[in-house]
């Protein structure tokens, strides 16, 4: 795998910002409906459970279950959404918030102010294609993101193979 002697097939660079960072944590979380489904019933059970106490004169312990019931899913979504900026900061500061890709027949390399990788096809753990962007998955839990508006139509069409 030796750059220096092959060809560049096709140049893009991402710039990449916090909501697009965002779409991509959510893209490869996958869906959450179980999960979603099973927290919304503990905390529907919790304050019902805690009206349920409520009435039965066990009041503390009832407002208390209500608070738990009503304030857990909003710490929940705060906390992964702080969680989200924090990890984006971390990119930022590393460098890895803009680069630029280079791809090869074999294999692909990043390059920002701060580092340089190289990828090879053979080994990406998966491709997923949005709307906007591609998520080559180099390892699990981590990828280059490809934006679409910066690619031309042959690299899009090369990068779908790669599925």
């Amino acid at each position: 795998m030796d750059a220096r002697k092959q060809e560049v097939r096709y140049t893009t660079e991402t710039t990449l910002g916090l909501d697009e960072y965002k779409k991509y944590v959510r893209t490869m979380q996958g869906s959450q409906l179980k999960n979603n489904i099973i927290a919304a019933a503990a905390c529907i059970w919790l304050i019902v459970a805690g009206i349920f106490n409520i009435y039965h004169a066990k009041t503390m312990l009832g407002v208390f279950m209500i608070v738990v019931g009503v304030g857990a899913p909003i710490l929940v979504r705060v906390g992964a959404n702080n969680q989200s900026e924090r990890d984006f900061e971390k990119i930022k500061e590393a460098g890895g918030a803009h680069f630029r890709v280079r791809f090869y027949d074999d294999h692909f390399e990043t390059q920002n102010d701060t580092s340089h990788g190289v990828h090879e096809y053979s080994k990406l753990y998966k491709v997923v294609e949005t709307e906007e962007d591609f998520y080559m998955e180099i390892e699990r839990g981590h990828s280059v993101i490809i934006q679409k508006k910066n690619c031309s139509d042959e690299l899009i069409a090369f990068l779908r193979t790669l599925k």
